[in-house]
């Protein structure tokens, strides 16, 4: 059972989606499910967003399951990036929603788990359509893990005039709304994960991603070196071609119930940008109810072939005021805590026994223009 214990800790800490699956053949007649409520908080010096979300998970008695989840977006900016004529402050929303549908095909020794999935996301200047999928192959009793995923969106991009209403400066109007273009991205990827010991699992992978279309911010403007007049607004290249892979292990030690994991991942695109990213998590169980992680991450990056930190001329074909363009740094370094409520089976609150809730916070420190800012997540999931 301690043994049992260790491995599921170690696949719920390195791939999530493959963490409990429902076998064809576990026929039970009755449909299980579990919805989950999560709000996600965001800040730094000139954005702040606020993003209730829910989400529900159904499996059917033949093992098929479903998904949905919505997310809804408060970003409030007063940043001059996200098109106000001013300094002033403006909450814009967003709408996303997913569906999805998955299976797993096999037996015993060998298992084929699939799942589908199409999402949409709505702002007003912004409509973005998707479609993906995703296989993991299990081989020699789930000691092997072989996933493929891929992913297709199109985002139809626009920009509106945000204009203070004379009425009330401090609300804004989102109206004329011009088509400036499309992006269209396709993104596949491929991970292996090895258990080599029965506490001990490593894995790697590999994603790549191809991007055409309007890959700038329609909103920011860029001055000029001889002048410092601005220009209309920021220009990239159209095309971008982005590989990344990534190595890891999680060693998981029974006798403390404690689980290590780390990884590295490396990236270097088409725009020249290259980037190191090491990280660190801790997962810690107190008791049978209480679970504590601790997570660091560190990145550094090169800024972009077109990044001109002194300005730029006439005759420069592409602009950027991206910050993310810029060479910086950053460390992550946040803490979790998951509670479950099995502490109430057979009281009064019975029917919460089963749920678990979660509270996390995030400090990010950068040396880019966006500064420090800080990530604010708690959620409850209810099974049923």
């Amino acid at each position: 059972m301690r043994t049992f214990t260790a491995l599921l800790l170690l696949a719920l800490t390195l791939w999530t989606p493959v963490a409990h699956k429902a076998h064809a053949d576990e026929v039970t007649g009755i449909w299980d499910g579990v919805v989950s409520l999560r709000g996600n908080y965001y800040w730094e010096r000139s954005t702040r967003v606020t993003a209730p979300a829910i989400s529900a998970k159904l499996v059917s008695p033949e093992g098929v399951r479903y998904s949905a989840d919505y997310l809804l977006d408060a970003i409030s900016s007063a940043s001059l990036a996200t098109g106000v004529a001013d300094d002033i402050a403006f909450t814009e929303t967003r709408h996303d929603g997913s569906l999805g549908v998955g299976y797993e095909f096999g037996g015993e020794q060998v298992q084929l788990d699939v799942d589908v999935r199409g999402r949409v996301s709505h702002e007003p200047d912004y409509l973005s359509l998707g479609a993906g999928f995703s296989g993991v192959l299990s081989l020699a009793q789930r000691n092997t893990l072989i996933g493929l995923h891929g992913y297709y969106l199109r985002d139809d991009v626009g920009k509106v005039a945000r204009n203070a209403s004379p009425s009330s400066p401090a609300e804004l109007e989102a109206d004329n709304r011009l088509d400036v273009g499309y992006l269209d991205a396709l993104s596949l990827g491929m991970r292996i994960d090895q258990i080599l010991r029965r506490d001990l699992l490593v894995y790697v992978a590999y994603d790549l991603a191809l991007l055409h279309g309007v890959q700038q911010n329609v909103y920011r403007i860029v001055a000029r070196n001889d002048n410092d007049m601005p220009i209309e607004a920021e220009t990239h290249p159209e095309q971008r071609i982005r590989p990344a892979i990534q190595v890891g292990a999680a060693y998981h030690l029974t006798r403390t119930g404690s689980t290590l994991k780390l990884s590295y991942r490396y990236y270097r695109d088409s725009w020249k940008i290259l980037s190191h990213s090491p990280a660190l998590r801790l997962y810690q169980e107190l008791g049978p109810h209480l679970q504590l992680r601790a997570n660091y991450r560190y990145y550094t990056q090169s800024g972009a072939f077109f990044h001109r930190p002194d300005g730029y001329a006439m005759d420069d074909v592409y602009f950027t005021a991206d910050p993310k363009m810029t060479p910086f740094t950053g460390h992550n370094m946040g803490m979790q805590a998951r509670v479950s409520l099995g502490v109430l089976e057979g009281g009064p609150l019975h029917l919460l026994h089963g749920a678990v809730i979660d509270f996390s916070y995030v400090l990010v420190l950068r040396t880019n223009a966006f500064g420090n800012g800080v990530l604010a997540q708690g959620g409850i999931s209810l099974p049923f």
